[in-house]
């Protein structure tokens, strides 16, 4: 039975990735970008935001041993699932947590991630400064988020399945102009989809 639901689970992962490929889209490649972009990656990594695990399951693949947040027991459910499926499972410490309160002391992690999850926030700029605070002192923050095209596409998937995006007001040109009035060792890397920044603190 729990094999099965780890099979079913990686199912609707597999027809996940080709719907996004309909849309011209290889989401996998793109997570890979997002790594290469964040390279070296050094210490203690935090991952904020698994969701299903997507992103996890990629930094996983590249055998680094990290905690995972996400404020959703489900999700983590998915995420676990899919690392499951790999036998990566014992890569990765998932937590429920509140990314806007995070339960770490100041200065715990050497690299932090947050990929396609700020945009759903009510606070993002909360987040951002919990991220910083339990960022070490030149240590390494990486933001991701769609475009404006990557939210389009976003939004028609999620239509065609019925559901909505919910989004807030926030893109990741709002995030580097706040984040550009504290640091200036600043990049930032653009694709058709997805918009990354690194910070080092």
């Amino acid at each position: 039975m729990f094999e099965e639901k780890i099979l079913e689970n990686h199912k609707l992962y597999t027809e996940r990735i080709n719907l996004f490929k309909n849309y011209g889209w290889n989401f996998i490649q793109e997570r890979k970008s997002i790594i290469k972009v964040a390279e070296p990656i050094i210490g203690k990594i935090l991952e904020i935001g698994a969701g299903k695990g997507y992103f996890t399951l990629e930094l996983a693949k590249y055998n680094f041993n990290f905690i995972s947040i996400d404020c959703s027991s489900e999700e983590l459910e998915y995420a676990l699932l899919n690392l499951q499926y790999y036998g990566l499972q014992d890569q990765v410490l998932f937590k429920k947590m509140d990314s806007e309160n995070l339960d770490f002391d100041d200065n715990s992690f050497d690299t932090v991630f947050s990929v396609n999850m700020l945009h759903h926030l009510e606070k993002p700029y909360k987040c951002i400064d919990e991220m910083l605070r339990v960022l070490n002192k030149g240590g390494k923050l990486i933001i991701s988020d769609f475009t404006k095209k990557g939210f389009e596409v976003i939004d028609r998937i999620h239509k065609s399945e019925g559901k909505t995006h919910s989004v807030n007001s926030v893109y990741i040109e709002d995030i580097k102009k706040y984040l550009s009035e504290k640091y200036k060792e600043i990049s930032r890397k653009k694709t058709i989809f997805q918009d990354t920044i690194v910070v080092i603190k």
